[in-house]
């Protein structure tokens, strides 16, 4: 909790806006010294094992538009009926714990590296959430929000998202491939020409 208040100390705006977020992420980066060019695994997995990611976390179920985006997603998955839902990604858990309140009757398993402590006990609030290291079924709906951008090679992994999915399931993603912040990898850039499939 102190390195959240230190965080949010350093900052004129109460609460933030989305460019101090940004900012305090990249600060925090460039503290651990994440290099975009050389990718270090060991600083990129300290990174997102920050409690900046808690705050982030935080403060997406306090920004509107955020939110709205997160509840048009799941009041969609919800009508669908699906079984089970993958949320690859998932960070704090929002858009995971909005399905499992809105239908207690779907399994939703969370695909998270680095959950922070306090998503795991929020999760830990419904019995239809499910943290998991690997996975090993298919689903029948995959979601990905704000993850490609963040990886060398957002195709492969796209990829193997496709490959957890059922034949006529569906996949949901949303994605910033546009320099905003020092976690979107360059690398990725070149995607945000191109055309939107739907």
């Amino acid at each position: 909790m102190e390195a959240i208040e230190s965080m949010l100390s350093q900052y004129p705006n109460n609460p933030p806006q989305v460019a101090d977020m940004w900012q305090m992420m990249d600060n925090v980066r460039d503290k651990i010294g994440c290099d975009n060019k050389a990718l270090d695994w060991d600083t990129v997995n300290e990174f997102y094992s920050h409690p900046v990611w808690l705050l982030n976390g935080l403060f997406i179920e306090q920004h509107e538009l955020s939110m709205q985006h997160r509840d048009a997603i799941s009041d969609w998955i919800v009508n669908k009926k699906f079984k089970n839902v993958l949320d690859f990604g998932g960070g704090f858990g929002t858009l995971a714990r909005l399905i499992a309140g809105k239908d207690p009757t779907i399994s939703v398993d969370i695909y998270e590296p680095h959950p922070s402590e306090y998503a795991l006990l929020r999760a830990a609030e419904y019995s239809n959430i499910h943290f998991i290291n690997a996975i090993d079924r298919k689903y029948d709906c995959l979601v990905s929000t704000d993850v490609l951008e963040h990886v060398p090679d957002p195709l492969q992994l796209f990829s193997e998202m496709i490959e957890n999915v059922k034949i006529d399931g569906y996949i949901i993603i949303a994605n910033n491939f546009y320099p905003v912040i020092k976690c979107h990898l360059p690398s990725t850039f070149h995607l945000s020409n191109r055309a939107r499939i739907t």
